[in-house]
């Protein structure tokens, strides 16, 4: 009995002293946890950030303190050479001490290979370009695609605070269950445009018309178009004063009855409303005056059927008043200004919009479980990340300028001292001796920030393109409904199958509205066909998608 009750005793001193022993080093004593970005993090017991894995530099360069070899799997640009050989990826290499293996695939094979890869286990550290959001919500869920979540905020400095200054990120790469398992890129140049209607600014001269700031003053100057000789090749009944290729560019026309910035598409009010814009009231008003300028022939007889390539030979001809190219498809010999229109109103709208910019792409990397090193990993695709006068003195020349341009000062240079243009250095002529006879880099399409205003230098018709969108267009930018918005597998499915069919229909029926084969007094029957087919299940699904999205940004 004693016996028994001194065991008892020696094993509760054995008990009170593990416990003792477990808490005697206070706050001087970590706690190892594993946790889902794949990396074995260490965190104090006042909860401060992980201890750095012994093969890393946390900050400067290089990244590793031995050479560090990572597996990725990458879509080649079409006819692009190995990205082994780009000089922008050895002076990575050089300057970070990781060193990567590609397995690239060309564009029209990537797909099936990635596929393959992940269905049989055998991926690699990481994926390279065009991962969907579906694959991310897949692959993430079962734990193939680790949570860079924790990376982020412990080793990408640059890309959280283009997450700070641009919310859309995060709304973009947090997944449904509020993780991030894809890297974004976010590409804006100056070079791009929000609507494309340009014209030569010598017609409206021509017919002693202003720049039109409504649908009625558009009209007076579309048939002026048709009444004189803008072009003054002395023929009366060759201009078209409206042209274009498909019935969405008269997106811009319809803007100016709704106010709503995407054209005949889905879009969002003030409210944070998802509606459907051909089913609004509103929309009869506009579809009545697109049928007006038909009738009286101010447009393209032909917009419907043509083809983009047929309509450019027509402004190249000099026949069409207002284009919806941009103006560089010209004739580079072109030298009369060319302007663009300002977003209209109308006696049902007073507020003019042009279509934001979305520079945000999503799945332009993930890295797997697979990888053992995933803290480096994060600290390279970070440097991609950085504007042009930041990063560290050893990787200033590592940022998404240089991923798309080359280095500054070997393959460009600024071509103006307010650094408006630039201009390319031989043996560099254009994008295409930069990537495939120059070999220096691959454009976009990985992790990057690229937020570059300077155009071409010696390009005409691009600086026109570009002082006409900054002034006409860009004042107005208004957001439309996002292209990055997430849906589950289910709403995926339901949305696929309502949409095309929606999509179809809208766009059969309002193009003979416009053209008269169909009469506008069915216009009722046409909405409530809309929602027969599903119109009022898809806003649901996508005002539930639309409100995830905007809560992520929060």
């Amino acid at each position: 009995m004693k016996k028994r009750i001194l065991n008892v005793f020696l094993v509760f001193v054995f008990v009170v002293s593990l416990l003792v022993g477990c808490g005697s080093g206070g706050k001087d004593v970590a706690d190892k946890k594993t946790d889902s970005s794949g990396g074995n993090h260490t965190e104090t017991a006042e909860g401060g950030k992980p201890d750095v894995p012994d093969y890393l530099n946390p900050t400067g360069y290089p990244i590793t303190k031995e050479k560090l070899t990572i597996t990725a799997m990458g879509k080649k640009n079409p006819g692009g050479v190995e990205w082994k050989d780009l000089d922008i990826i050895q002076k990575a290499e050089e300057v970070t001490n990781i060193h990567f293996e590609f397995q690239l695939a060309e564009e029209s094979t990537y797909q099936e290979k990635k596929n393959l890869a992940l269905n049989g286990g055998e991926y690699p550290d990481v994926f390279l370009r065009d991962m969907g959001i579906n694959d991310e919500e897949k692959y993430g869920a079962q734990g193939i695609f680790i949570d860079l979540t924790s990376l982020i905020d412990d080793y990408a400095p640059n890309l959280k605070k283009r997450m700070e200054e641009y919310p859309d990120i995060k709304s973009a790469i947090t997944s449904l269950n509020g993780s991030i398992y894809g890297l974004p890129n976010y590409i804006r140049t100056s070079t791009q445009n929000p609507w494309i209607n340009f014209m030569d600014a010598g017609w409206m001269e021509a017919v002693g018309k202003d720049m039109p700031q409504t649908v009625e003053d558009l009209y007076e100057l579309l048939k002026a178009y048709r009444e004189g000789d803008p072009n003054g090749n002395g023929d009366l009944n060759d201009e078209i004063p409206w042209g274009g290729a498909g019935l969405h560019t008269l997106d811009f026309i319809c803007a100016a009855f709704t106010g709503l910035s995407g054209g005949m598409d889905f879009d969002v009010q003030e409210n944070g409303t998802v509606v459907y814009t051909p089913s609004l009231p509103v929309f009869e008003e506009f579809l009545k005056y697109a049928h007006k300028l038909y009738s009286e022939g101010l447009i393209d007889p032909e917009l419907f059927v043509q083809t983009s390539q047929q309509h450019i030979a027509k402004v190249r001809s000099g026949i069409i008043g207002i284009y919806n190219i941009s103006p560089t498809n010209l004739p580079p010999d072109v030298k009369t200004p060319q302007d663009s229109l300002e977003p209209l109103t109308s006696e049902f709208n007073d507020k003019k919009v042009a279509p934001a910019y979305q520079p945000v792409g999503t799945g332009k990397a993930v890295i797997t479980d697979k990888c053992k090193s995933p803290e480096a990993v994060m600290r390279w695709f970070d440097m991609w990340y950085a504007d042009l006068e930041e990063g560290d003195s050893e990787a200033k020349d590592l940022n998404g300028v240089s991923m798309f341009l080359g280095f500054e000062g070997k393959q460009w240079e600024y071509a103006d001292d307010k650094r408006e243009t630039y201009r390319w250095i031989e043996p560099v002529k254009d994008f295409q001796t930069l990537r495939e006879d120059a070999r220096i880099t691959l454009n976009t399409g990985l992790p990057q920030y690229l937020n570059f205003m300077p155009y071409p230098a010696d390009f005409p018709l691009m600086e026109m393109k570009v002082k006409a969108v900054q002034t006409r267009q860009e004042p107005y930018l208004t957001d439309e409904f996002p292209l990055t918005v997430r849906y589950t597998a289910e709403e995926t499915e339901r949305i696929s199958l309502l949409e095309t069919d929606i999509k179809n229909y809208m766009e059969e029926i309002v193009s003979k509205f416009i053209n008269g084969e169909e009469s506008l007094k069915n216009f009722d029957k046409y909405i409530k066909t809309l929602d027969e087919i599903g119109l009022p299940e898809l806003l649901d699904l996508k005002q539930k998608a639309y409100d995830r999205w905007a809560k992520a940004a929060k």
